[in-house]
């Protein structure tokens, strides 16, 4: 019950922002609205190609698959982000107490798929951002990041994992694609993500951030939230 009830203040704390402080920065307004936003801003393709190695499997007979960055390559790819702003909004967005975790390369294989994380979905962790950077050619034929615009800004209250899951038709989401070096932001409070149905393979750096404290999933000043901020080998940015 009490983390339902954080996860209401965090919806109210972003209805607050949204208000307030979205007209300051288009990028920022954009994220507050829809729940997502591709920024004009790239990685070079030359720091794209230093994940390659990360994209490499024997075979793609596989739904996805990830591999973990090394902690020089991350850290140079989050000091890119500060120099470009995006850390910052990031934490206009979420708050300033910032950790990042997950820090892989997610390669999608040849599989398809309609179970689990493939169904339209909330990830039941409030307001969080994704950071996807594209490091495949643009191509409508690979599996796109489906998103249902607006919906980080609804409440959602749920007792079990299926009312995490929603029946929605897909071409009632958005269907984002990248380019190579495109840097990506959504809300994965917001309902996103489809089944499967691309056989066609393409790899994103996948970045998560969330905000820590007292009215947040996250508290660093308890035990469990120690214990959790260890679990994800996460790292303040």
């Amino acid at each position: 019950m009490f983390f339902q009830f954080k996860i209401f203040v965090q919806y109210i704390n972003l209805l607050l922002r949204s208000l307030f402080f979205s007209k300051k920065n288009e990028d920022l307004n954009y994220l507050y609205k829809n729940g997502y936003v591709i920024l004009n801003q790239k990685i070079s393709i030359l720091d794209c190609k230093s994940f390659e190695k990360y994209k490499i499997f024997d075979d793609l007979e596989f739904v996805f698959n990830r591999n973990i960055i090394d902690k020089q390559e991350l850290h140079h790819l989050i000091a890119k982000l500060k120099d470009f702003g995006v850390v910052d909004l990031i934490k206009k967005y979420l708050g300033n107490n910032l950790i990042c975790y997950d820090n892989t390369v997610l390669t999608l294989g040849n599989k398809k798929s309609s179970e689990g994380a493939w169904q339209p979905h909330h990830d039941t962790k409030g307001n969080r951002i994704k950071v996807y950077i594209w490091l495949t050619k643009y191509s409508n034929q690979t599996h796109p990041l489906y998103y249902l615009k607006g919906s980080n800004l609804k409440f959602k209250n749920w007792t079990d994992y299926s009312q995490s899951r929603f029946n929605i038709n897909k071409d009632k989401m958005e269907k984002i694609y990248g380019e190579i070096g495109n840097i990506i932001l959504f809300d994965t409070h917001g309902i996103h993500s489809h089944n499967k149905e691309s056989h066609i393979s393409r790899s994103v750096v996948e970045l998560t951030f969330e905000a820590t404290g007292f009215m947040n999933r996250i508290n660093e000043n308890t035990k469990k939230g120690l214990e959790e901020i260890q679990r994800l080998s996460s790292f303040r940015v």
